[in-house]
């Protein structure tokens, strides 16, 4: 924003004793963006400047600006532009074409708007000022997003558990889609806003919505391999949960925090928090989310290097799951009991386990687990030195990783099967393997990105 770089660069060149970055803090210390880069008069005051556009627009278009103040950014869609605003369409396709032709709001892309931070930031002093209500604006806004990540939640594969949302406001118009792929879709292009909603939701009074949205976001973050931002946001969710006396909430969020951590290999830390989840779903008297909590512990155990304690924890689940007819929990802990086998050299019941954990997941759909058993399979028979059913266990969970959009069982599958390629003499199609896989490695920051460039440099050198 010119006038705004206009003003804070005058303030710099006037103590030039000062070095930027005590600008800087000046800046992110002010309690009010637009008082700390205020100018000497109202054609340096940015909030005189927008005042004078604000004033200029009609009652609808002023109202839609005023509430887009609620939004976390960095942009919106129609669709959340019509539930926050709760206008009929044709009145807020209206406004915000009125927004746009008046530059308060940009359309980089057909039907999706974006707000400088400043202005956003007088949009919510407006809103505050006007009589509106605030808290009914907000929660038109978090019901939109909770709606719409629920039904795409669903639609990416079956869930451990399911959730009761809250009532939605009056005008809220969620987003229709219609298949896994849309659902995908609409993760991707509205990530950063659920974070954002996420955060915002757990700090201005709405805990379920931040528990739960974090619940709807977490299947799209695993997959996309985006395990930093699951730490941020479960621990967030989980702590506003706590504070509001929603158990289940925070249950499922220092569950899912466990997953995130694990992955990004602080053993101690999933740890933490299983174990909190597990005291959670028992004092909840839940058995299939014990089960499923024991599960991550098993995992957590084997790979912090406690290979005694997996079994202890799998065979427990097994029971819990087997007890409450859970399909998917019997497809899970089938799964990583195949792990446990294959690791410990038993490699006739570890492909047993896997065919019985991918019974139960065709049963439920779980295209996750189903991939995981396709990979155990993949190793059991590596380590046969089977090596052509070895390298169909590894397209088959390729593929299906493909389908799901996980980046890094992909990645697996792909250095996995580039192994085999080595092995049978097949040089081009490993390193073409290597390659997919560094690519994908790379775009999660994955350490073992670092193995196979190490690989790939290797080969080249030969």
């Amino acid at each position: 924003m010119p006038l705004a770089l206009a003003v804070v660069a005058g303030r710099a060149a006037a103590r030039p004793y000062l070095p930027l970055a005590s600008v800087v803090a000046e800046l992110a210390g002010a309690v009010s963006r637009l008082d700390a880069i205020r100018g000497e008069d109202d054609a340096t005051d940015l909030r005189a400047v927008f005042l004078c556009s604000y004033n200029a627009l009609s009652p609808g278009a002023a109202q839609v600006l005023r509430q887009i103040g609620v939004h976390p950014g960095p942009d919106l869609s129609a669709a959340a532009a019509l539930s926050l605003s709760g206008l009929e369409p044709a009145a807020c396709t209206a406004a915000l074409s009125e927004l746009v032709a008046g530059s308060l709001v940009s359309e980089p892309i057909p039907g999706r708007y974006a707000v400088h931070d400043l202005l956003r930031a007088f949009a919510l002093e407006r809103l505050e000022a006007s009589c509106d209500d605030v808290a009914l604006v907000r929660q038109r806004l978090l019901d939109h997003y909770l709606r719409t990540a629920h039904a795409g939640a669903l639609l990416m594969g079956p869930l451990m558990e399911s959730i009761t949302l809250p009532e939605p406001a009056a005008g809220v118009r969620p987003e229709h889609l219609g298949d896994d792929e849309a659902a995908a879709r609409w993760f991707r292009s509205e990530r950063a806003v659920l974070l954002g909603a996420v955060g915002d939701a757990a700090v201005q009074g709405f805990p379920r919505h931040a528990w739960q949205l974090a619940w709807c976001l977490d299947t799209h973050l695993h997959r996309a391999g985006q395990w930093s931002d699951q730490v941020r946001m479960h621990t967030v969710a989980a702590r506003a949960a706590s504070a509001a006396g929603e158990v289940v909430g925070a249950a499922s969020c220092l569950r899912f925090l466990a997953r995130a951590q694990w992955m990004l290999e602080d053993w101690p830390a999933a740890e933490a928090a299983a174990q909190q989840a597990l005291a959670c779903y028992e004092r909840l008297g839940e058995p299939s989310q014990v089960g499923h909590t024991l599960i991550y512990l098993s995992a957590i155990a084997g790979l912090s290097g406690r290979a005694e304690d997996v079994p202890v924890h799998i065979r427990r689940a097994l029971t819990l799951f087997e007890t409450v007819d859970d399909q998917m929990g019997i497809g899970v802990a089938y799964a990583n009991l195949a792990e446990y086998y294959c690791q410990s050299g038993d490699y006739e019941k570890s492909l047993a386990c896997c065919w019985r954990s991918l019974r139960a997941c065709r049963r439920t759909g779980d295209t996750d687990i189903m991939i995981a058993a396709w990979l155990i399979m993949g190793h059991v028979h590596q380590n046969r030195a089977e090596l052509t059913r070895s390298l169909a266990c590894y397209r088959t969970a390729a593929r299906l990783s493909a389908a799901i959009e996980h980046r890094h069982k992909r990645a697996v599958a792909l250095s996995s099967a580039a192994e085999i390629h080595l092995e049978r003499g097949s040089r081009d199609d490993a390193v073409r393997a290597w390659r997919e896989a560094l690519d994908l490695l790379d775009l999660l920051g994955h350490p073992s990105a670092d193995e196979v460039r190490v690989r790939l440099e290797a080969l080249a050198a030969t």
